[in-house]
């Protein structure tokens, strides 16, 4: 009867730490995918307002190509 109430009492603390480790897993899992999110969302952030100022320069570059003034072209 003792062996029977030690082994329900083993059964019950290690499913507890079982239950325990995977909400941390689960809890670390969430946190690496919401920094995963931020950093692709930071770098498209970025990317885009680099691609940005790539066509803004593009666009001033071939204004002044189209007005003949090649030396405003260089600088």
């Amino acid at each position: 009867m003792i062996a029977f109430l030690f082994s329900i009492l083993y059964k019950y603390r290690t499913d507890r730490k079982i239950k325990h480790i995977l909400e941390i897993e689960k809890a670390k899992e969430t946190e690496r995918e919401t920094f995963r999110e931020q950093a692709a969302k930071d770098y498209h952030d970025e990317l885009g307002h680099k691609l940005t100022r790539i066509l803004l320069y593009t666009r001033n570059i071939n204004k002044k190509i189209k007005s003949g003034n090649e030396s405003d072209v260089i600088n």
